[in-house]
């Protein structure tokens, strides 16, 4: 399973996307907890480029 920073880090980068860092690393928080609590990658990348647009 990738970490959720990979995670925040491909999907935003990869789109071309950028959030500030404290709104980065808010996202990343998340992500991570919501990987914790089983959700499947591709919701959390859901999350992850609903939350940068």
């Amino acid at each position: 399973m990738k970490i959720a920073f990979q995670l925040v880090a491909e999907a935003l980068d990869g789109q071309g996307l950028t959030l500030p860092p404290a709104k980065r690393a808010e996202v990343t928080l998340l992500a991570y907890d919501l990987l914790i609590e089983g959700l499947p990658q591709a919701k959390v990348l859901r999350f992850v480029k609903a939350a940068a647009a």
